[in-house]
């Protein structure tokens, strides 16, 4: 019995003289049977590495039975090595729970010592408590200290000592209470893994091992488990070797604390100290010989770092120059940047011919981060790559189901949470299911799904009561004038919504009813297992294995069976655990949360050719030709630890004290701290030949990064230089550090250059006109180039339709409204997106502005006719019967499906109220203007030109147009009020408005504000105020909540009697006569303005000039240019106008379609495209005089002056 080291550094790792012994030795003893153990990540590449070395020396040697000595030599790991010795006495009625299984126990233990509990009271039912506890016993278990250990080192501690100590000896000795509790239920039903160790353990001790050599590599450090077996074995095999990475031997004593072999040093004492104690013989150390593989500049490297801890650095960095060859350190703008050129420089590694994929590993600290920067350009260049990372099942359709399915239970129903169950596309009606097309099925329900969220979104249906099966949904729609449309594929979508509704329900609500009952837990979770089973969702998950196996993608498919086993194996140790227990939700579905979470589906060996990618942390069998090292930045390297174990590291230091030698804990956060030095020097040892260390200096989110202190004390050490990787987007003359990858890498750096030289008119950087010619030379093979390549040439250029094409489209006569003619002069593409492809986002269930105004209307319009009907004049009304008639009217709105909305929450049913309110204070306004003020209603929602309406409104406003053409106009006046003044009736139409309007010349010469003009002309031409009526005024009346400025409770009724007719006076543009306006509002005085009206009187009543007085010339001007710019519009219109040429924004706020989303992403308007240009406003300022020279010079010229009215 002897123990043996072999010592190695990565430059000095050459094993041949182990390997050769091995052979040696099964040649030699034809009984021998050597375990060769190595850690459980690594056994693959371990297996395979040592057994090519070993058969390439067997074959060397010529040994006639080098097949069956093969046969003696095992490589595995310790775990796999109980499974060996024990398989026939391994406790097969026992099974290891998974991790989330050791939660559910220790949630048992906690509810049985729920009395006994003090501090962890309350933490019983909390996922993330069961988490760490589950780790901290695990990490006990594997340090082999029991309950029994943990008392007797807190029985020596004074808890008098300080009421800090007493509280961290209370808190110590209640875990190990929790603890003792623990290790008794986990003994009756589950087995252990370090039961395993123990099991191993006394198997050793009881048999012969003298026939049995044991080798040990490729470890850092071993638990407490470990070392418990490696005792076994020094008392029982003749031979014991442990391989491990230290240049000096830690014999007399462990490293120091800042030594670069720290956590390696303590493995090698500890295993040392444990041969010496039971005086087993330790040979003189090994050294392994030089790895030839390593350029000889690594070796340099190697002792520099190994060194520069230990003593002044005098001539470390002899080999500089020679280690710049191997050696590249790149600063990259971001890790997109960096990802990129990182592929590309593989890509030409392996195009040079010198190396194969397999040649290659990536190193970075975090995998997960760098997988989705990384990946994309690894596959543009067809890499082809293998994760060293195992993926979680957090993702996977089925975790996706369960979550969604307990939401939807939890949450009432939630329009989220029922879309995400239906789009993981686990459940759906067997029509589709079962479709002999699978993928027509899969298509037909994404369909049926995507048509049914719009149905709910568009009517809010959130809640059970709006998905149960005896309530109907309907699918309505309203046009812009608030009229109800039904057409058949909307009945045909309503149709289908109903059925998956009801199919949904009936398939939900009874498992639901089941989880609320009094069953106990195996009851429940066996009705459940077989309602997912009658829903075909084991059947969906099979389907798709299925169709992956069939196209090849056996990994993929792999995934879907480990996805389903993890959730039959939760319902197992959950049955096995609560079968008899009231059955808790919350706590199941925490838990199948935290199972998807930390499940990993299984690693699948690599191809015979493939890039790795891997931890920076991971331990890797052997260094490869070539490495890139991703993301070398201060933040990652050193890693700043932080303790989320149970125990503090006070805790720890005041346990570790009273461990015996095969005891211990896990490293702490100072240890790990330390060990930071030891994973650089494997980092920068890890490649023979090439090795790239890249950083971003600008993270993602836009922080800044510096390089790693360790990288950036080799960088000055050996006076590299930093190679700076930016985007392409920079400067363009510049020199660039660029790698290339294949065409598509090639292509994409080519028309990023192309493109910005376009744009800045320069010419194309030399260095890039071979590059040019190579990727035009390829467009034969790859057709895409021409398209990348003719691109660049692309200008975003609207042409006009042909004028049939337009009115076939538009339809002739052109029917239409004065606010789409404004939209068409706001940009007429805008117009052809909204009303020539009739394009839209999918209606939500919201209180947009337009369902607003038509609450608004539908309700003022029902007031007043109720007032009319009841014969009540409407200055009479007082405030409690305006209260009472707007109270019922209310609740008959209520009733119409158009305003479902208000009853579907209690947040609307509050904005319902607000709107009430609002309603109630305008119409206050608007009695006292007609009290105070002349003009009467004549009319409210006065409509023209809209199809299925009352007689008494009136017919479409025709203009004509050139070759016999006519535009029709419709639409609704919200108001329209009367007065007779000296024998003319006057005319003022009222518009509702929610919020202030602006009013601007240039807007009307634009014709962006024609709205109320024309619907003064359609009253005059209907003879709404009688032969030889006159237009006073055209106004909008705000219908909005005003907020009032109160500095004290005692002034508020004053305050708001005070504010509140100026807050919903009129505002627009009105006949600006003054004995008329005497006349019409006889209530102001001089020097007052008036509280109806937007106009003031100076002293002896002269009107103050403004810009909304017009006289009576003015007036025939404005509604002559009104029609002209209206039949313009619509000529330009049938013509075929559709150019993206929207009004430039400047100080305004318009709303043009094609430059907000989502329409935007449709026109895609560039001003920087020479293609794509604003049109300039024509009147540049809102200048009264200019406009109406302008309209009066346009009119002169078209000859539709009318000289009588002038």
């Amino acid at each position: 019995m002897t123990l043996h080291f072999l010592r190695m550094t990565d430059t000095y790792s050459d094993k041949s003289a182990v390997y050769a012994d091995i052979v040696a030795d099964l040649r030699n003893h034809p009984d021998r049977q050597i375990f060769y153990l190595v850690p459980d990540h690594m056994k693959f590449d371990m297996e395979v590495q040592v057994l090519e070395a070993i058969q390439g020396l067997a074959k060397a040697e010529e040994v006639s039975d080098g097949a069956s000595g093969m046969m003696r030599l095992q490589v595995m790991s310790f775990e796999r090595l109980a499974w060996l010795l024990l398989k026939e006495d391994w406790p097969h009625d026992k099974q290891a729970l998974s991790s989330v299984g050791t939660m559910m126990l220790l949630r048992k233990v906690l509810h049985d010592l729920f009395d006994e509990l003090k501090l962890y009271r309350g933490e019983f039912n909390k996922i993330g408590f069961l988490s760490e506890l589950a780790d901290l016993f695990h990490e006990l278990e594997m340090g082999n200290i029991d309950p029994d250990s943990l008392d007797e080192i807190l029985a020596q501690e004074d808890p008098q000592a300080s009421s800090l100590k007493a509280r961290q000896v209370d808190k110590l000795k209640e875990l190990a209470m929790i603890y003792r509790a623990y290790e008794a239920e986990q003994g009756r039903f589950t087995l252990a893994s370090h039961a395993v160790y123990q099991a191993l353990d006394d198997y050793i001790r009881s048999e012969d091992m003298s026939q049995v050599r044991v080798v040990i590599d490729g470890f850092y450090r071993f638990t407490a488990r470990q070392l418990q077996v490696i005792e076994a074995f020094l008392l029982k095999v003749p031979k014991l070797e442990v391989i491990l990475t230290a240049d000096r031997a830690y014999r007399q004593s462990g490293p120091a604390w800042d030594d670069l072999f720290t956590i390696t040093g303590e493995a090698y004492h500890q295993v040392y100290a444990l041969a010496k104690s039971h005086g087993i013989p330790v040979a003189d150390d090994k050294f392994a010989g030089p790895n030839t593989a390593y350029a000889p500049a690594f070796a340099g490297l190697d002792e520099y770092l190994r060194q520069r801890n230990r003593q002044a650095q005098s001539n470390e960095t002899e080999g500089a120059a020679d280690l710049g060859n191997h050696l590249e350190i790149w600063k990259c703008e971001s890790p997109y940047v960096e990802s990129e050129q990182v592929a590309n420089k593989i890509y030409q590694l392996v195009a040079s011919g010198q190396y194969r994929y397999k040649d290659i590993q990536i190193l970075t600290r975090d995998v997960d981060k760098y997988r989705y920067q990384i990946l994309p350009y690894l596959e543009q260049n067809e890499i082809p790559y293998f994760i060293d990372n195992a993926e979680s099942m957090q993702r996977h359709p089925l975790s996706r189901f369960l979550d969604s399915l307990y939401r939807i239970w939890r949450y009432n129903w939630r329009y989220q949470d029922i879309f995400n169950l239906l789009r993981s596309e686990l459940l759906m009606p067997l029509a589709y299911l079962e479709a002999e097309d699978r993928q027509s099925g899969q298509k037909a329900f994404r369909r049926v799904v995507d048509q049914t969220e719009n149905v709910v979104l568009k009517n809010g249906y959130e809640g059970r009561r709006f998905w149960q099966s005896d309530y109907e949904w309907s699918y309505l729609e309203l046009d812009a004038q608030g009229q109800k449309i039904a057409r058949e594929a909307d009945q045909v979508i309503e149709e289908e919504a109903n059925r998956l509704k009801n199919f949904l329900f009936n398939s939900l609500d009874p498992l639901f009813k089941t989880w609320e009952s009094s069953l106990k837990t195996k009851e429940v979770l066996t009705t459940f297992y077989r309602t997912l089973e009658e829903l075909g969702i084991p059947q969906q998950i099979l389907n798709w294995r299925d169709d992956l196996i069939d196209t090849g993608d056996l990994e993929l498919a792999r995934h879907h069976e480990q996805a389903w086993q993890e959730f039959v194996q939760i319902l197992d140790e959950y049955v096995l655990l609560f079968a008899e227990e009231d059955f808790s939700v919350e706590l199941f579905f925490d838990l199948i949360q935290v199972a998807f979470r930390e499940a990993k589906y299984s690693i699948v060996p690599p191809s015979l050719d493939s890039v790795s990618i891997s931890g920076l942390d991971s331990q890797r069998s052997s260094a490869k030709p070539v490495t890139f090292v991703l993301g070398l930045t201060r933040q990652s390297l050193p890693r700043q630890y932080e303790n989320h174990s149970l125990f503090s590291d006070e805790d720890r230091d005041l346990i570790s004290q009273g461990l015996t030698d095969l005891q211990s804990l896990a490293a702490s956060t100072q240890q790990k701290t330390v060990n930071e030095a030891f994973i650089a020097y494997k980092a920068f040892l890890s490649a023979y030949n090439k090795l790239y260390i890249s950083y971003p200096y600008n993270e993602l989110g836009e922080k800044t990064s510096n390089i790693s202190p360790f990288l950036d004390q080799v960088r000055q050490a050996y006076g590299l230089e930093e190679k700076l990787h930016s985007s392409q987007n920079l400067v363009l003359q510049t020199h660039e550090e660029v790698h290339l990858g294949n065409w598509r890498s090639q292509v994409h750096h080519l028309a990023s250059k192309l493109s910005l030289a376009k744009m800045r008119r320069e010419q194309l950087p030399a260095s890039y006109a071979s590059l040019y010619q190579q990727v035009k030379a390829l467009r034969q093979t790859h057709p895409e180039i021409k398209k990348v390549l003719a691109g660049l040439n692309y200008s975003n250029q609207v042409k006009n339709l042909p004028a049939d094409l337009a009115q076939a489209l538009y339809g002739q006569p052109l029917f239409t409204s004065v606010s789409q003619l404004e939209l068409f002069n706001k940009d007429p593409f805008s117009y052809y997106l909204v009303y020539g492809l009739r394009l839209r986002e999918r209606e939500r269930m919201q209180l947009d502005p337009i369902q607003t105004g038509n609450y608004y209307h539908g309700l003022l319009q029902a007031f007043f006719d109720r007032a009319l009907k009841d014969q009540i004049a409407i200055e009479d009304l007082t405030a409690d019967r305006v209260y009472s008639m707007l109270k019922n009217l209310v609740a008959q709105a209520l009733e119409d499906e158009a305003n479902t909305i208000f009853t579907t929450s209690a947040r609307f049913s509050w904005m319902n109220h607000a709107l009430n309110r609002t309603l109630y204070q305008v119409i206050q306004q608007i009695i006292r203007q007609q009290r105070v003020t002349k003009p009467r209603i004549r009319a409210n929602e006065l409509s023209f030109g809209l199809a299925g309406n009352s007689q008494k409104d009136l017919p479409a406003y025709e203009l004509s147009l050139a070759e016999g053409q006519s535009v029709f106009l419709r639409g609704r006046i919200d108001r329209l009020d009367t007065w007779q003044y000296e024998g003319i009736d006057y005319l003022q139409v009222v518009d509702y408005k929610s919020s202030k309007q602006s009013y601007q010349f240039r807007h009307i010469y634009e014709g962006l504000s024609l709205q109320l003009f024309a619907y003064a002309q359609v009253a005059l031409s209907a003879d709404q105020g009688g032969e030889g009526a006159e237009v006073f005024g055209t106004f909008h009346q705000l219908v909005s909540d005003q907020v009032r400025p109160i500095k004290k409770e005692a002034d508020f009724q004053g305050t708001a009697l005070a504010t509140m007719p100026k807050n919903y006076q009129l505002t627009g543009y009105y006949l600006a006569d003054p004995d008329l306006l005497q006349a019409i509002d006889p209530t102001t005085d001089e020097k007052e303005s008036s509280l109806s009206y937007p106009y003031k009187w100076n002293k002896n009543f002269v009107l103050k000039k403004d810009a909304y007085g017009l006289n009576r010339q003015e007036w025939a001007w404005l509604l002559d240019f009104v029609d002209d710019k209206i039949r313009q519009t619509a000529q330009a219109i049938l013509e075929g106008e559709i150019a993206l040429a929207p009004l430039r924004q400047d100080k305004e706020s318009l709303y043009i379609p094609s430059l907000q989303y989502p329409l935007n992403a449709i026109a895609c308007f560039d001003p920087v495209d020479g293609g794509n240009r604003y049109r300039d406003w024509r009147l540049m300022a809102n200048d009264r005089q200019t406009f109406f020279q302008e309209i009066q010079q346009a009119l002169e010229e078209k000859g539709a002056l009318d000289d009588e009215r002038s």
